[in-house]
Order: C-alpha cells, then sequence, then structure tokens
C-alpha cells in the first residue's frame, strides 16, 4: 500500500498507548479497585496491532475493490465521490455491488 494510506504509521503513538489507555478505562470501570480484568498491556496490543494492521488492510483493499467496481461499472471520479461521500465506508463493497451502469452524465469526471 501506498504511503499516503499507512494510517497505522502516521498514527503509531497513539495506537501504542491504546493499551495502556484500556487498562486504565478498565480499572475505573470497574470502581478504581486497581482490578482491571486481569488483562496486562502485553495481552491487550496483539489485538490492538491486529485491529490496526491485518484487519485495517483487509478493510483498505475491500474499499478499494469498491471504487475499482464503480470505475469498472462506468463512473467516474466525480461521480464516485458523490456516491460513496454520503455512505458509510463499511457499506463501499455493498453499494457498488448494488449499482447499475452508470448512466452518460455520471461518466465524467
Amino acid at each position: 500500500m501506498g504511503e499516503e494510506y499507512d494510517f497505522t504509521q502516521k498514527m503509531r503513538e497513539s495506537i501504542d498507548e491504546i493499551p495502556f489507555r484500556i487498562r486504565q478505562l478498565l480499572q475505573e470501570d470497574l470502581g478504581g479497585t486497581g482490578n482491571d480484568a486481569g488483562l496486562s498491556e502485553s495481552e491487550i496490543r496483539p489485538v490492538v496491532e491486529s485491529v490496526f494492521g491485518e484487519e485495517y488492510r483487509a478493510n483498505l483493499k475491500k474499499w478499494v475493490r469498491a471504487i475499482g467496481a464503480l470505475e469498472d461499472r462506468g463512473y467516474g471520479r466525480d461521480g464516485i465521490v458523490s456516491l460513496l461521500y454520503s455512505t458509510p465506508i463499511d457499506q463501499w463493497p455493498n453499494l457498488a455491488r448494488r449499482m447499475p451502469a452508470a448512466q452518460a452524465e455520471n461518466k465524467a469526471g
């Protein structure tokens, strides 16, 4: 993936703080008893890395494929932006599958 899409590297410092923050929130939710549900940062870290690593890359591929599917159906840049702007990103693949071939006015762009 291109660097412009490497969200995990751009947000590395914030992502690295997540396991610590999760433990803090667990302690607060459990009444500040010092109990953190028995989870250590080293147990939380692999889950965080999975979500912001493999899962993010897999999702990014789905989203890019959805854009490609719209291009294949004849939609131009403006038409695609128009369609996707108001659609939650997790719905892009379904939208792309449902869209008919573009009409002449959607092909520009």
